[in-house]
């Protein structure tokens, strides 16, 4: 079922969420993540009231910085974080981490001190993951970034899975932080699932369900590892459920995975799942939902929880709303019903067929 509605205090933007507002606390431009405690955590940018930019949540009640312009950067000297750089976190059992660095690449100030932290409990920082750490397997080198952006990072509370360079190869990787070590997910020397002679390109958007995970390869297909190494859920030559396209291509975007289950978006061009095993679409551009046609649509990498989708959808007339898709597994696909937020109204998918329901 879908949920859903048009709303004017929410953007969708980049496969995430953010309200254009200011705050009493002077805040502005941030993008929103609720961690499964119902804590929020943003990034918030500062216009000269209150706190300095950083990373703020409420987890003790009230608005506070868990890491901002004045926190210092461990094992730095004493230097402190370069704002523009603390945009790409993940929050999970109420410990954050985050790539972070002094200096910006395209600013006078060197990009320096960059790495992977994580907060332990009590507020101190740990530094995960440097350029000065080795990258795993021996012969890739030392990191020499760490790539940030939406859903190329992920937390499950204890371990971090990140991208970042290699000095040898000079490509993206997919790495996770395993205890004390670092472990290759993904890189330019992993073979393909399904595909013989094929290894990993460059950057990996991803999402993650505790010990398991799912990724992107570089818009090329979306994979999953639940414990019994890498599988594949879609890629260039899988068939689009629900159309008579003969192949997804090179436009596969945000991932999120629950329970095993994976749901991605298609470009703006759809979203689909493989619920239980079976491949089924969610919505897609040309679809009519509420009585409109869709233009669009988008989701995050937060945006499947247990048999819950959440997705963005635009439409011809220049509205646009966020929805919720609930699946329903039939003996002979995997169904998904749609329904509306303000009990707007309620639409099954059965069978590559839309049909309106009161």
């Amino acid at each position: 079922m879908i949920t859903g509605g048009p709303t004017t205090a929410i953007k969708q933007h980049w496969g995430c969420i953010s309200f254009q507002s200011v705050t009493k606390e002077k805040l502005c431009q941030f993008s929103i993540g609720v961690d499964n405690g119902g804590t929020i955590v943003f990034w918030g940018q500062n216009r000269g009231i209150g706190q300095p930019t950083g990373i703020y949540s409420n987890r003790s009640g009230q608005l506070l910085p868990i890491v901002n312009a004045v926190t210092t950067i461990p094992d730095s000297g004493g230097s402190s974080f370069y704002v523009n750089n603390l945009t790409t976190y993940s929050f999970k059992n109420d410990r954050l981490a985050f790539i972070g660095s002094t200096g910006y690449p395209d600013s006078p100030y060197p990009l320096v001190n960059e790495g992977l932290f994580v907060e332990r409990s009590g507020g101190a920082l740990d530094k995960l993951a440097d350029r000065t750490t080795q990258a795993p397997g021996g012969a890739a080198g030392t990191f020499t970034s760490f790539v940030g952006g939406t859903g190329l990072l992920a937390f499950n509370g204890q371990e971090v899975t990140f991208n970042a360079r290699t000095s040898v190869t000079n490509r993206i990787g997919l790495y996770r932080t395993q205890g004390g070590t670092i472990e290759t997910v993904a890189d330019v020397h992993t073979p393909v699932p399904e595909r013989p002679g094929s290894t990993f390109g460059d950057g990996f958007r991803l999402d993650v369900d505790g010990h398991t995970l799912a990724f992107t390869d570089s818009g090329n297909g979306v994979y999953k590892d639940v414990g019994a190494g890498l599988q594949k859920v879609a890629d260039v030559n899988t068939r689009v459920p629900g159309s008579d396209l003969f192949s997804f291509g090179q436009r596969i975007e945000n991932v999120s995975i629950s329970n095993g289950n994976v749901a991605f978006d298609w470009g703006s061009q759809g979203v689909y799942i493989e619920y239980e095993g079976q491949l089924a679409k969610v919505i897609a551009q040309g679809d009519t939902l509420d009585g409109k046609v869709v233009n669009s649509t988008a989701m995050s990498s937060d945006a499947l929880s247990g048999n819950r989708l959440a997705f963005f959808a635009s439409f011809s007339d220049g509205s646009e709303g966020v929805y919720v898709a609930t699946a329903v597994p039939e003996a002979s696909e995997a169904a998904m019903l749609l329904a509306g937020l303000g009990v707007i109204g309620v639409i099954a998918h059965r069978r590559r067929q839309i049909n309106d329901v009161v």
